[in-house]
């Protein structure tokens, strides 16, 4: 059975998505972005950064492929415990919950559209995503349309069911989490992060730019981060500023 996987949902909160820390993205700038397809430029940084952050996992005896073979175990229980009470929410947010799903590539037929109480905007398993409507509704449009497809790139990746799987693989082999940078575990959680900010970016010019807001707002209301087991808000912003002007040029 599971344990307590919704306190493992994919999140981002008013706290914010924490600091990057071990995994940094390769010191990548507008400049030596290539202008003619960024789009290729950084989906390759994003496979570059996973190879990385399979053999951080590796170090500690959390092989690719161990990991896999656990995830095909746990894929019945995950998906049977991974529903919720389908939600009434504002048109508004209908609207723009679908118009997102559309520009993502999300068959809106496969989530379900549930409520939340948890200190975040809005966070995501495989198939529910979870909005907090009075958080949610502090945000401007734009960072909500960002806020939206950072958490259908999470579904596009699994990330919620990878998430727990890696916790149980740790529990199984009696590997205790540590709380610092250089962990594997955050290191894992810091790329997921970022790889959900750049697909969701990658979407489209309007989304990038919605990145920048979104992490503008974010610094606001909250400031930097730690980063343990997030990217910080300041390296995100850079990274938003960076792959909006390398889209505009391109």
């Amino acid at each position: 059975m599971l344990k307590n996987y919704k306190k493992i949902v994919t999140i981002i909160a008013l706290l914010g998505l924490v600091a990057l820390g071990v995994v940094v993205l390769q010191k990548n700038t507008v400049s030596n972005a290539p202008k003619n397809n960024p789009v290729d430029y950084y989906h390759q940084m994003i496979i570059d950064q996973e190879k990385n952050t399979w053999n951080a996992l590796a170090s500690i005896g959390l092989t690719k492929s161990k990991v896999d073979a656990l995830y095909l175990q746990n894929s019945k229980d995950y998906k049977e415990s991974d529903i919720a009470q389908p939600a009434k929410l504002p048109k508004a947010i209908l609207e723009l919950i679908h118009k997102t799903m559309v520009d993502c590539k999300i068959n809106p037929q496969s989530v379900t559209i549930a409520i939340t109480d948890e200190d975040s905007h809005a966070m995501a398993t495989d198939s529910i995503l979870y909005i907090n409507t009075k958080l949610f509704n502090a945000l401007s449009h734009e960072a909500q349309q960002f806020v939206l497809a950072h958490e259908f790139a999470h579904m596009h990746f699994k990330d919620n069911s990878t998430t727990y799987t890696i916790n149980d693989a740790m529990e199984k082999n009696n590997i205790a989490h540590k709380n610092t940078v250089n962990f594997p575990r955050n290191i894992y959680g810091r790329f997921k992060e970022i790889r959900a900010d750049i697909h969701a970016a990658l979407t489209a010019p309007e989304y990038a730019h919605a990145y920048i807001t979104f992490m503008n707002e974010t610094i606001r209301a909250s400031g930097e981060n730690r980063g343990i087991s997030h990217p910080k808000n300041s390296e995100r912003l850079a990274l938003a500023q960076e792959i909006y002007a390398a889209l505009k040029t391109a």
